[in-house]
């Protein structure tokens, strides 16, 4: 299982976009801890000290940066979600639609300069929070989704997504024509993409309302798997064979990973029952699906596309989902209670 956490920062820029890069270890440090300070309170569950701060600190940040700046959205994006979970959707809706205002401006101006893995954040922003300022279509109540299903799912969703994708793009970017080809196929597949995403973010907006699950954070006793470098990591982390050593080839691999699906599988239902316990659900409404082990072939595709490059190798020996399964529960305390006992 991979290692994330939910963080805020600050990034101090100028008002020009020449001079973004040379500014953005100048914030003011009285700002930057007044973010830090009204995080942790959010996180704490203290929701109407952390909108406070937040405010405060959007003050600030117009005097330092001014109103059209990337940390100016963000404070506006998070004071949106803390609104939410107060009730105030009115509040919630204007505060995110200045985000989204500002993450458009970015957008534009980032991507005329052809920075586009900035530009990528500021659009995927963008869009997010215009799938939780729009009302959403209303839909045929549908039965309860199998986990086995999804691929077709999403496949679906995808395709209603990319027909529409030249209308989104054209409103996140009204300098559209000025953009390089390949810039305009990259940001209309994206488009797809992120509209399929969208489409879950508004359900997670309905079960984690509080944005209990994004303020989960997972800690490791060994600081995580990166050793320093974008290609480097640490080597212990490497699947192991049969024999006690890492992993070298695909039949290894695969030889290991028969070895571990049931005790996988055990473990996880033994995890669903005390999640099970501790929310005094029943076991019956929770469903637990395994899949087969991943194709041997997709494997292959990955390990050399996606791992091929890391030191030390080989990349085989970084597939950490041959074994896999999904657990679908039904409410966000539920999913926090197993979480946590992971």
């Amino acid at each position: 299982m991979s290692n994330s956490s939910s963080s805020f920062f600050v990034r101090h820029k100028e008002h020009d976009t020449q001079g973004n890069a040379n500014k953005d270890n100048e914030a003011d440090q009285s700002t930057k801890l007044l973010l830090q300070k009204a995080a942790l309170l959010e996180t704490n569950g203290d929701l109407k000290g952390a909108l406070d701060l937040y405010r405060k600190s959007l003050q600030l940040l117009f005097h330092e940066v001014g109103h059209n700046h990337q940390s100016v959205a963000e404070a506006y994006e998070k004071s949106g979600n803390i609104l939410v979970a107060l009730g105030n959707k009115e509040g919630a809706k204007v505060a995110r639609k200045k985000a989204n205002a500002i993450y458009r401006s970015q957008f534009n101006s980032l991507s005329k300069q052809g920075k586009m893995k900035d530009a990528f954040l500021c659009f995927s922003k963008s869009k997010k929070l215009e799938a939780l300022t729009e009302t959403p279509i209303p839909r045929r109540p549908s039965p309860r989704i199998q986990p086995q299903p999804l691929v077709e799912r999403g496949s679906l969703m995808s395709s209603r997504s990319m027909m529409s994708s030249s209308r989104s793009i054209t409103s996140i970017c009204s300098t559209r024509s000025e953009l390089r080809p390949e810039t305009q196929e990259f940001m209309t597949t994206l488009n797809g993409y992120l509209d399929c995403r969208n489409q879950m973010d508004h359900k997670c907006q309905e079960v984690d309302s509080a944005s209990r699950l994004a303020a989960l954070e997972l800690k490791t006793d060994s600081g995580g798997i990166d050793a320093g470098s974008s290609l480097e990591y640490k080597e212990n982390y490497r699947q192991q064979a049969m024999h006690g050593g890492t992993v070298r080839t695909l039949d290894e691999l695969y030889a290991a990973a028969q070895a571990a699906q049931p005790v996988f599988m055990e473990k996880i239902q033994v995890l669903v029952s005390k999640a099970c316990d501790e929310c005094k659900v029943d076991k019956d409404n929770v469903k637990v699906c395994f899949a087969d082990l991943k194709k041997q072939d997709r494997a292959l595709e990955k390990a050399q596309d996606d791992y091929g490059k890391r030191t030390p190798g080989p990349g085989v020996s970084w597939l950490y989902d041959i074994v896999r399964g999904s657990v679908e529960f039904g409410s966000a305390t539920e999913i926090e209670s197993f979480i946590r006992s992971l």
